[in-house]
């Protein structure tokens, strides 16, 4: 990969950053992000406890898919191990995206699925967003276990923690992550008026290649 895409990808990683905070996605220093680089071998992500407000590209470290360290000055983040067991996993994804969103987090909290009750992020996700057994944060035998949990899912719930998100490219997996947090709002507030239905799945399956494979400028 050519210095100038590594370039692009850093800043993108440090925008979306801004963004995940900006947007409430996280607070303070929780969180991360990171791209899978085109040769495949490593990924670019977030650094360990730096304010996204004063991150640099600079400050973002490239990581091999084996854990080794590429490049970079500071320690990378603390759940580096499951981006990379999720890249070693899945060749469709691209970049990974951790938030600790207030509804979705509370519906991780206390163990229950967001259901699909938006067409628009329902379709983007492809149904219901799942809880995973638990897992320890922090620690480096965990990423084998959350990448196993994911499957093919494009998001799943991290139990009393948060959202772990993925997609082909850093802006699908940023929007993921949005479309969790949605769902949860959404699934909130619809139970403070009354029984909601989900919808239909083969609805959800129309939609979900009607979003990512005919929608937009192709």
């Amino acid at each position: 990969m050519g210095a100038a895409g590594l370039a692009e990808l850093r800043e993108e990683l440090v925008r979306l950053a801004r963004e995940m905070l900006k947007t409430g996605l996280v607070s303070g220093t929780s969180g991360n992000l990171s791209g899978r680089t085109p040769d495949e071998t490593s990924c670019l992500v977030t650094p360990s406890g730096v304010d996204y407000e004063s991150m640099r590209p600079a400050d973002v470290v490239e990581v091999g898919l084996d854990g080794s360290l590429r490049s970079g000055r500071l320690e990378p983040s603390v759940d580096t191990p499951v981006h990379l067991a999720i890249y070693r996993a899945r060749a469709d994804v691209g970049a990974v995206v951790h938030t600790h969103s207030p509804f979705a987090a509370a519906f991780s909290a206390v163990g229950a699925p967001i259901p699909p009750l938006s067409s628009e992020w329902g379709g983007f996700l492809g149904g219901a967003v799942r809880v995973l057994d638990y897992v320890p944060p922090a620690r480096s035998d965990t990423g084998e276990a959350v990448a196993d949990g994911l499957g093919a899912d494009r998001a799943v719930l991290l139990p009393h923690h948060g959202v772990l998100a993925v997609g082909e490219t850093l802006k699908k997996a940023f929007q993921a992550a949005v479309a969790v947090e949605e769902s949860a709002r959404l699934a909130y507030l619809a139970s403070r008026l009354g029984k909601a239905e989900p919808v239909p799945e083969a609805e959800l399956r129309r939609l979900y290649d009607f979003i990512h494979h005919r929608y937009g400028q192709r």
